[in-house]
């Protein structure tokens, strides 16, 4: 996507009056309107964030991913200010979702057959937990936040998607991790494991990765 060039005085005019609501992972301040999103970088303190998150909305456009929709990247004169505009993406966080609809366990299930896909697509989200997983109201999800993503050119290989999941024994996922270990954390392992295809060697590489990279989950498998 190109970058197009405003000036200070629009830059200025375009967040007159909005609150900033949050600081996203990546660091940019973020302003949100009816139908739309303003999120604002500092070269020098996340543009590399920035550009990532922009390379990465491109190529997950093209293998129809839902995402929130890009609107259009600015550089803001005479500073080092970058923002990008985006429609959000319609429904809800998948956190959210088990906060109304505690008991609807099939969404675990959905959520393994789902992670199966991205890392078949050569997906390395380090942030993949379930604020940046969207629930979309016509059924299955969506990916947000996501400009500390890798996009490799082949799928994932056993090692990536072990270390993938340690995400899930970060102290601030472990209500995560418990509505997994709910549904049965073997039981969505092992449906993880069949939607991505492994041959018994592949499938015993994976496991052992996985007591390396996410020795809490050892107990529970």
């Amino acid at each position: 996507m190109e970058i197009q060039q405003v000036t200070h005085d629009d830059y200025l005019k375009l967040i007159d009056g909005k609150t900033s609501i949050q600081r996203s992972r990546g660091g940019g301040i973020v302003f949100v309107e009816p139908h739309q999103i303003i999120k604002v970088f500092s070269r020098k303190k996340n543009g590399l964030y920035f550009f990532r998150f922009l390379e990465n909305a491109e190529k997950l456009e093209k293998m129809q991913m839902p995402i929130m929709k890009v609107k259009g990247a600015y550089q803001v004169d005479s500073t080092d200010l970058f923002y990008t505009i985006y429609e959000p993406l319609e429904g809800d966080t998948l956190r959210n979702y088990f906060v109304k609809n505690p008991d609807d366990l099939s969404k675990i299930h959905d959520l393994a057959l789902f992670f199966a896909r991205v890392h078949d697509l050569g997906i390395y989200f380090r942030a993949i937990h379930f604020n940046n997983v969207i629930v979309l109201p016509e059924g299955g999800f969506g990916l947000i936040d996501f400009g500390n993503m890798i996009i490799h050119r082949r799928r994932l290989n056993t090692w990536y998607r072990a270390r993938n999941f340690r995400v899930f024994t970060q102290p601030n996922y472990t209500v995560d991790f418990a509505k997994m270990n709910e549904y049965g954390l073997p039981l969505f392992m092992e449906e993880y494991v069949a939607a991505s295809n492994y041959s018994f060697l592949q499938k015993k590489a994976f496991y052992m990765w996985l007591s390396m990279y996410c020795r809490k989950f050892n107990e529970f498998l």
